[in-house]
């Protein structure tokens, strides 16, 4: 379920946007997540993208991609920092 932000808190995630420092689970997703989009890539040049490995890989990149959504969520909303 997804919840919006007030204009409060959209008004933090500018700041914090702006800002060079994320917390460091939001790091360590991050790379973790563009590290597994560069393997992906390979694997789907090389065994083809409907490879049932590469769908597999595929879905798991953007679960990973969704929790990294509610992080910076709680983020804005200070229940991590």
């Amino acid at each position: 379920m997804f919840e919006v932000l007030s204009p409060d808190e959209a008004h933090r995630l500018h700041e914090l946007a702006a800002s060079p420092y994320r917390p460091r689970v939001i790091v360590e997703l991050s790379e973790w997540i563009e590290g597994e989009k560069r393997a992906l890539e390979v694997r789907a040049s090389v065994m083809g993208p409907m490879e049932p490995e590469v769908r597999r890989r595929a879905k798991v990149v953007v679960q990973k991609m969704l929790e990294l959504d509610v992080l910076y969520h709680d983020w804005v909303k200070g229940k991590i920092s």
